[in-house]
């Protein structure tokens, strides 16, 4: 018999196959490719309805970050099927004499291994991220952190470091025709990658839009109102919310009531109370915090008159839902953050006449103009100059006066920053006193600055006395909201 050309120089070519074998192993390797990127992209979307909270907040992709992590997968699946792919063409019985076999079967095992390895690694990586998402207090974890864009380049990396570690086996026995056949691959890859990337199996878009269309904040574009103070409650069984939300498209109709995703109105409101009350546990009934989400352009004659509702129902004590200022995460998020202070239409909070008090009189007029006893002033200078005059008469009492036109947005701001003319006071005193800020004091001492520097506040409708009928001859007082640190 003839000795071949060439006998002593071993050939290039490891993938000694028949047609079937060939295009068995694109079709298995395809297959597995389209396989592996639907079930990356529906534990996605599975993820997302899984976390969609109680306030039906879900975790909203751009449609930019929807698109790389579509390209993520569809890189990662078509890897692994070209891995499968390459595993049917190269595993076969060995033949005699032949000289390729230890390294077509080193090849077999480096993706058999690294396949499983991989998948072994990635999955334990999401089971993780998916348990410490279920976890959070407030499911809505996607607000505060997102792999996209800050660490993108991670997932560069693992496509990158995958694709390389497929073809090390081949670059080592072959160098430079390796080296060519790998960007072959690459290119094959790529296009393949984009094409598969561009379906999408699930309508995120109508899915975000359903579960949106339920969401209060988002249905009604409510934005709380921010502020500098307030306190956090995590625990969602002692808070019950109610929103009033204002109808911008009807001037004479009444705000919207909305409370446990129902909508109610102010005749209901007693029942809808006790109907919340009796869901929760006995133990905790009477320590349930009110929130009050507020619309900012909301009449203050509808809030006295839920303030005063909530009173007949011996609900004291309030709080009003706020975002903190600066805040850098989505206004959704803060739903537990609160403005806290007494109802002071409620009659535990009446204290009998306040005579001899120094009246600070602050008459909203309209939007952005107050008048600070009958001065008007900006709003940039409300704080120095109502902390000026508490300064002067530590015995005082704030009344906010307020019209037919006034909104709850101008309200705030009087409460807020008259709080905060106090606490300046409370903390320039104990740091004068005690040599430490007022929040760092034990609550005896802080005791001490509370009854020397208190809050006063009341609330005036213009032209009528702030006073129930059943409440006749007594002083409405707001109470100090110390529960803010």
């Amino acid at each position: 018999m003839a000795i071949p050309r060439n006998f002593l120089k071993e050939s290039p070519n490891l993938i000694q196959k028949s047609n079937f074998t060939f295009f068995s192993g694109i079709i298995v390797g395809t297959c597995y490719a389209v396989t592996f990127y639907f079930l990356l992209y529906m534990s996605r979307e599975i993820l997302r309805v899984f976390h969609i909270s109680d306030f039906f907040d879900i975790w909203i992709l751009s449609e930019e970050e929807v698109n790389f992590y579509n390209l993520f997968y569809a890189f990662l699946s078509t890897i692994l099927g070209q891995s499968i792919c390459f595993s049917i063409w190269f595993e076969r019985p060995k033949r005699i004499y032949e000289k390729n076999y230890r390294h077509r079967m080193q090849i077999v095992t480096d993706h058999k291994v690294l396949n499983w390895f991989f998948l072994a690694w990635f999955s334990k990586l999401a089971v993780m991220y998916a348990v410490l998402f279920s976890t959070s207090y407030t499911s809505a974890d996607f607000y505060v952190f997102s792999f996209y864009p800050k660490y993108n380049y991670l997932f560069v990396l693992i496509i990158v470091v995958l694709f390389l570690q497929t073809w090390v086996g081949f670059l080592r026995k072959y160098k430079f025709i390796g080296f060519k056949w790998m960007l072959g691959s690459a290119l094959i890859i790529s296009l393949m990658s984009f094409g598969l990337s561009r379906i999408n199996i699930v309508d995120y878009k109508s899915l975000n839009e359903y579960v949106l269309s339920k969401n209060i904040y988002h249905q009604h574009n409510l934005e709380l109102p921010e502020s500098d103070y307030f306190e956090i409650q995590n625990n969602q069984e002692r808070i019950e919310r109610i929103y009033m939300i204002d109808i911008h498209d009807s001037l004479n109709s009444e705000p919207l009531l909305i409370m446990d995703s129902e909508y109610f109105s102010f005749e209901t409101l007693p029942d809808k109370i006790l109907e919340e009350k009796n869901r929760r546990w006995s133990g905790i009934r009477n320590s349930v915090q009110f929130q009050l989400n507020i619309s900012p352009s909301i009449k203050m004659d509808y809030l006295q008159l839920l303030k005063k509702e909530l009173a007949n129902l011996n609900i004291s004590y309030l709080s009003y839902g706020v975002v903190p200022k600066d805040f850098e995460l989505d206004r959704k998020y803060y739903k537990n953050y609160m403005f806290s202070m007494v109802n002071q239409y409620h009659s535990k909070n009446f204290h009998g006449s306040e005579k001899g008090h120094f009246e600070i009189l602050v008459e909203l007029i309209h939007s952005n103009v107050y008048l600070l006893n009958n001065k008007q002033i900006s709003a940039s200078e409300f704080r120095e100059h109502i902390k000026d005059l508490i300064k002067k008469h530590p015995d005082y009492v704030i009344t906010i006066s307020f019209n037919k036109d006034t909104i709850f947005k101008d309200y705030f701001f009087v409460v807020q920053n008259s709080f905060a003319a106090v606490l300046d006071l409370r903390n320039a005193q104990s740091i004068e006193v005690f040599g430490e800020s007022y929040d760092e004091l034990y609550y005896e001492k802080q005791k001490e600055l509370i009854q020397e520097y208190p809050l006063r506040i009341i609330e005036v409708k213009k032209g009528a006395f702030p006073i129930f009928e059943r409440h006749e001859g007594l002083t409405p007082q707001l109470l100090d909201i110390d529960v803010l640190k």
